[in-house]
């Protein structure tokens, strides 16, 4: 053979490799641009008094189903109703985009065991599982202050300060 075709192969080798890493990167970047991406955080909310959530939600392009879904600590201590579990048939449900699933928490019970979570979520499309791992300390949110203007004495006080928490919430 002679140099010039082997530089020729050479040359034709390189940019196939490159080629090839190329539309490697593309997917990567699409798969993680359009993935779901399933989230356990903790909220509050203030409508004249603090409520507290610990909310799940999916944050990703792409509708997700969750397959398992583990919780550290019994959620029922915590629940309005001592009859429910919060988050109890989570598993095999579907998220859309956007999609939340909120559980409302009892603060009067949460103060007199205030205990971090930790939440295992696993969750897929057809093809591809993913798996998160969630600490949640509602303790953190139960001490952020949050101040209101006073309406005190008029029927439309909790009207007010829900306004005002949407407007904090889009800050």
């Amino acid at each position: 053979m002679e140099t010039s075709s082997i530089v020729s192969l050479l040359i034709a080798l390189i940019a196939v490799l490159i080629s090839l890493a190329t539309l490697q990167e593309n997917r990567n970047m699409i798969e993680e641009s359009t993935k779901p991406y399933i989230v356990v955080y903790a909220r509050v909310a203030n409508f004249e008094s603090p409520r507290y959530y610990i909310i799940v939600k999916n944050f990703g392009t792409t509708g997700a189903k969750i397959t398992n879904f583990k919780v550290d600590f019994d959620l029922s201590k915590y629940s309005y109703d001592d009859e429910r579990t919060p988050f109890k048939h989570l598993e095999n449900s579907f998220l859309a985009p956007n999609q939340s699933v909120i559980c409302n928490i009892d603060p009067l019970k949460y103060c007199r065991n205030p205990h971090p979570i930790t939440f295992n979520v696993t969750y897929g499309t057809k093809r591809k599982q993913y798996n998160d791992v969630y600490n949640i300390n509602i303790q953190s949110e139960m001490d952020n202050i949050q101040t209101r203007a006073s309406t005190k004495n008029k029927e439309l006080s909790i009207i007010s300060h829900t306004l005002q928490d949407l407007v904090e919430k889009h800050l």
